[in-house]
């Protein structure tokens, strides 16, 4: 090969590579930017409110922290066990988790529904959710805000 087909060879490959880079760039692992881990990562404030109607004296509500991205489960004590919680998706307009067990939302008068067999639920980017055990007399309430 003498050195003008080299350079045209040469040419060639550094021209597919032109062109071609931007498309193999864009069929990555979905992340915004370009698929670095943690890119959809999220802080979510979890408290725990134990409720009893046997007392007019409720428990002090217990709140930790955790950081999460698609995927990523954890584990909260609730009145009926050990609860898991997973996150299906984090995007623009929200998060969406996973309950290893039903749940049931809280109404807008703080009210439950002991039919509830939700298992899924959404909170709106730096919004929050709360649902509850669904028991009679005695329960945990569950609120995920994202801070």
């Amino acid at each position: 090969m003498n050195a003008i087909q080299r350079t045209a060879r040469i040419g060639l490959v550094g021209m597919l590579a032109a062109v071609l880079l931007p498309f193999l760039t864009a069929c990555g692992d979905g992340d915004s930017d370009g698929g670095s881990e943690g890119a959809s990562d999220v802080d979510l404030e979890v408290t725990l409110q134990e409720t009893s109607g046997w007392s007019s004296e409720q428990p002090k509500p217990t709140s930790s922290t955790v950081t999460v991205g698609e995927g990523d489960s954890f584990d909260v004590h609730v009145l009926t066990g050990d609860l898991t919680i997973t996150v299906l998706a984090v995007d623009d307009d929200g998060i969406r988790v996973r309950t290893s067990q039903p749940m049931a939302p809280l109404s807008d008068g703080g009210g439950i529904s002991l039919r509830s067999d939700d298992d899924e639920f959404e909170l709106s980017r730096g919004g929050e959710v709360s649902f509850s055990t669904p028991t009679m007399d005695a329960g945990t309430v569950v609120t995920l805000a994202e801070r």
